[in-house]
């Protein structure tokens, strides 16, 4: 298992929890001296401990439905091929798979396009024989009637497993105004998601823009709330075997608003990364240590469920070992804001 200093674990976490932070603000915020975090950080880069991203606003920039797939391969399936299916569908962001069974996440800017999605999807598995006879099971939240309560937030569980004594409130999400994207703006938004570690001045030369330009557009996508940046630990490396997904069904006399116990329990846990709650359905990606973890916390959190009456049925979970899965991809958003930006010109 990794060994850090407790200096190394304080600025781990300050890095995911404030991620848009430069080193001095972020020795204020962690009391810390400014050439201690420039160190650890250049550390923790160094050895690819964790991995910087820019998420897109999927309403802000236009996309309407967020989708689960979960099901299972035919046993005989050559993952290369399923992975070479899965780069034709440039609206997955995000899919695991670990022998039979796969999870995937995607967005879409209609309903109609992702029914179009999924009748493409079947039929590329089908005709190279990757589909079982069990069919797929689909999770669609309408981004104006779904929570998205958390979303890739590896936070709380680095404070949780450094056992850092530090405050963790959420801060308020400020949420986005729709604006219209010129051209230019457009590219320089694709820019950011696809190299998100690019200065302004490297995105400038490359698209043939002046850096100032490049700078104040920027200012502009990130002050109307349009992109994010986040930071994604290697858990694995840290000690967490296991990544769980769970499917609720939610009993319909039991929407979002009467079930806010419930929720805050759960969010209580600090491995609970992504949660995606409609008044009918949700889904959450957990990370464990291992199997026992995942026991305890599950019967604690769902018999609360049960007892309450929150639940329709018992939850639907897929567990996946960090060491065995045949399958990653993990926070591929540029074909799906290219699609979505570039088309609508």
């Amino acid at each position: 298992m990794l060994r850090l200093t407790d200096r190394e674990k304080l600025v781990f976490y300050g890095l995911v929890r404030w991620p848009d932070l430069t080193d001095a603000l972020l020795s204020k915020r962690l009391n810390v001296g400014r050439s201690t975090v420039t160190t650890i950080r250049n550390r923790l880069e160094g050895n690819k401990l964790y991995t910087t991203i820019n998420v897109p606003n999927f309403e802000g920039i236009g996309c309407e439905i967020l989708t689960a797939l979960y099901g299972e391969f035919h046993p005989s399936a050559m993952y290369r091929r399923v992975r070479d299916i899965a780069d034709e569908f440039g609206n997955i962001f995000f899919m695991m798979s670990m022998g039979v069974h796969k999870i995937s996440l995607g967005a879409s800017t209609t309903f109609t396009e992702i029914g179009r999605y999924v009748e493409d999807y079947h039929d590329s598995h089908h005709k190279i024989g990757l589909s079982s006879l069990k069919r797929h099971n689909y999770v669609f939240f309408p981004l104006k009637l779904s929570r998205i309560f958390r979303f890739f937030d590896y936070a709380p569980l680095l404070r949780d497993h450094f056992n850092l004594k530090i405050d963790d409130e959420p801060e308020a999400d400020e949420g986005f105004r729709r604006i219209r994207l010129t051209r230019n703006e457009r590219l320089v938004f694709c820019s950011l998601i696809k190299y998100p570690e690019l200065t302004d001045g490297r995105i400038a030369s490359m698209l043939g823009m002046s850096r100032q330009t490049v700078s104040s557009i920027r200012r502009k996508i990130e002050e109307n709330g349009l992109v994010r940046r986040i930071r994604i630990p290697d858990i694995g490396r840290l000690g967490f075997e296991l990544l769980v997904f769970t499917h609720l069904h939610i009993n319909p006399r039991m929407p979002i608003a009467k079930r806010k116990k419930g929720i805050d329990m759960l969010l209580s846990g600090a491995q609970h990364i992504l949660k995606i709650s409609g008044n009918l359905e949700s889904i959450i990606l957990s990370v464990f240590r291992d199997y026992t973890e995942y026991l305890n916390t599950y019967d604690k959190i769902f018999g609360f469920y049960k007892e309450n009456g929150f639940l329709l049925e018992d939850p639907i979970v897929k567990i996946f070992s960090m060491r065995e899965t045949d399958l990653e991809i993990h926070h591929r958003y540029a074909p799906l804001v290219e699609n979505v930006l570039m088309s609508t010109e």
